[in-house]
């Protein structure tokens, strides 16, 4: 079956060179010579297939000492392993040369087979680890015998239990863990949870198996014989999870699609079971291009240079990076494309299920950015109406807020829908302790932060309603009303709305609006207030405030910034605010060909000089400090 090349990158798989390389490499194996001596060969192993033998030396066809060719060498080292005589180990220096020779011992293991079906099946079984050899063999196999006989290949092998059709691995050996895996399926059914979440929950509690050897022969077979009867064999399959197992074996994107085009032509398939499949086909498209898209962006990464060869992969990595970059769009646009051409309600609700779930928590890269934009580019496009936006407000998470605040941030007749997702917003703050992470970090985080700006922003009065935002979430400091667990855990909801309100103040300050200063005045003296009542207590995210901020004081004070921060400054508690919020305001300066001037420089010095000894004797974090010495050298 067919797999993308980007799932296993090495230097030889990326060489610009590889395809003319294959190519003369089969030329020289197709001389009479290489011909006769791997078609020997091939029958010598061949009639020792599942035999359990003492590797023997005389099993050896050719060891021609005065051919040093490469060929040569891969070809013994060929023998030495199929014959369990390891030798030698030229697997990677001659990684095309042995390639070529798997697929043709495949060919002529095809030719010995014949068409005897009732042996296929043990012979796969013998050489199934054998990756490319397997693969040649079934390639070649004569696909008259394979058609007499596709309605056996289609029929699953009997079992009482579809533990008995795969091999478990660690705690799935246990068959009782199977029975307890059933029934947490079952409970999921009767859940009604939306169909991407099923699929992922689903998905996640059972892992760790691989089919027996006679459901990959008949997989590899109907695959190859005819697609939409190989859709029909996946379909039979008793559970979701080994569905999703026979689908992840196919990794070719092209095929991917083709399965999908497939599927939603089907018929006889009731219209829930419908909507299963093809959200469950679209997870495997979607973590196939994911797969690909984290190990383009892991190998191009210069942290893994240790020496020039790494650098000369490195380097080609980036450029095949680059090109999936152009690729990964159209590839998005076509699984949809073909979705939306389909039932329409079936698509707007696996798209609307998506916009959920999608998280880019723990991906480096921005794949689900993308993705998340171009799902939202399918529903604008096939109008989107009020019903499909309220299953967004339906549960208060981050993903639901930010596919709303995107649809109702685009929708022109928008304020109603703004402000529900706004009074959403508010009440998931409220209610939920947002665990959020520093912006430039985790992507959905910061998109979150900019989608909320923007809602803030389009409604009618969004100087009052910020207010008002604060009034819902702050907890009282002190007296009858007062719980320091809650109190302290508010911090990461209260600081993530106060980012967001800036956010606003760059949407107003476009639009040239007065309610962009007063916005940003307000929540300037709001923030350095609460700064001042923490008590000690102190968060990462309130670093991030400061720095946003800091970092737009120049926009709106450009003419008299020096005499607000010399005030303001002594507002600040320690070292490390002072630095934050001098760095911060020096770098935007620095985007407005602009310096810092000499008086600020003048107070900062002295501040660091009142303070540096006293905070080295109290940081234990010796990065934190060296971090502070840094950035005073460059704003002095």
């Amino acid at each position: 079956m067919g797999r993308d090349w980007r799932l296993n990158l090495s230097l030889s798989n990326i060489n610009i060179d590889k395809d003319l390389l294959i190519s003369s490499i089969r030329d020289q194996l197709a001389s009479e010579y290489w011909m006769e001596q791997i078609r020997v060969f091939t029958v010598k192993w061949f009639s020792q297939l599942g035999e359990n033998q003492s590797p023997q030396q005389d099993k050896i066809i050719c060891n021609n000492t005065i051919d040093e060719s490469n060929l040569m060498k891969a070809f013994i080292f060929v023998q030495n392993k199929l014959f369990q005589i390891m030798n030698e180990n030229y697997e990677y220096e001659f990684e095309f040369e042995i390639e070529c020779i798997y697929e043709l011992i495949g060919m002529n293991l095809a030719n010995l087979t014949g068409k005897d079906f009732e042996s296929w099946e043990t012979v796969y079984t013998s050489i199934r680890r054998e990756y490319v050899i397997c693969d040649s063999w079934c390639a070649h196999l004569p696909i008259e015998t394979i058609n007499s006989n596709v309605e056996r290949l289609l029929v699953l092998p009997k079992f009482e239990h579809p533990f008995e059709l795969v091999n478990p691995i660690g705690s799935l050996m246990n068959r009782s863990n199977w029975d307890y895996f059933m029934e947490r399926h079952k409970d999921l059914r009767a859940q009604s949870l939306d169909i991407w979440e099923f699929i992922e929950k689903s998905l996640s509690m059972i892992e760790g198996f691989t089919f027996k050897p006679i459901l990959n022969f008949q997989s590899n077979l109907i695959h190859r014989y005819d697609k939409k009867l190989w859709m029909q064999w996946v379909l039979q399959l008793p559970l979701i999870n080994f569905q999703e197992y026979a689908l992840t074996e196919v990794s070719d994107l092209d095929e991917t699609e083709l399965f999908l085009s497939i599927l939603l032509n089907f018929e006889g398939l009731e219209k829930e079971t419908l909507k299963e499949k093809v959200a469950l086909l679209i997870w495997v498209i979607v973590d196939l291009w994911r797969k690909i898209d984290e190990n383009l962006v892991n190998k191009s990464d210069k942290r893994t240079v240790f020496q020039a060869s790494d650098e000369t992969f490195r380097q080609k990595v980036e450029e095949e990076k680059i090109n999936w970059q152009i690729e990964l769009p159209k590839r998005i646009d076509d699984v949809f494309n073909l979705l939306y051409s389909s039932d329409e309600g079936l698509s707007v609700e696996i798209t609307t299920s998506m916009l959920c779930h999608l998280n880019a928590r723990n991906n480096r890269t921005k794949f689900v950015v993308l993705l998340r934009g171009k799902l939202l580019d399918f529903l604008f496009s096939n109008n989107l109406d009020l019903i499909s936006f309220n299953v967004f407000l339906e549960k208060k998470s981050k993903n639901y807020l930010l596919s709303g605040a995107r649809i109702a941030c685009k929708q022109e007749n928008r304020r109603n829908m703004v402000e529900e997702v706004w009074r959403a917003y508010s009440t998931f703050l409220s209610t939920e302790t947002y665990y959020w992470y520093q912006p430039g970090m985790i992507l959905d985080d910061e998109e979150l932060l900019h989608a909320m700006g923007e809602a803030l922003f389009l409604l009618k009065s969004p100087d009052v309603s910020i207010i008002e935002a604060f009034s819902i979430i702050e907890l009282p400091t002190e007296g009858w009303g007062y719980q320091a667990g809650k109190y302290y855990s508010s911090f990461s909801n209260i600081t993530h709305l106060y980012i967001v309100a800036i956010h606003a103040t760059d949407f107003l300050r476009e639009a040239k609006s007065p309610l962009a200063l007063k916005i940003y005045d307000y929540v300037w003296e709001k923030f350095h207030n609460w700064l001042r009542h923490l008590n000690g207590y102190y968060t990462d995210e309130i670093d991030v405030v400061l720095q946003q901020l800091w970092s737009r004081l120049y926009k709106y004070y450009p003419s008299n910034y020096s005499v607000k921060v010399e005030m303001e400054i002594k507002r600040l508690d320690n070292l490390k605010q002072v630095l934050i919020s001098i760095a911060s305001l020096r770098a935007n300066i620095a985007k407005e060909d602009g310096r810092l001037s000499e008086s600020i420089k003048h107070q900062i010095t002295q501040i660091y000089n009142q303070w540096i000894s006293y905070t080295e004797q109290k940081e234990r974090n010796k990065n934190l400090l060296e971090w502070m010495k840094k950035t005073f050298e460059e704003i002095k």
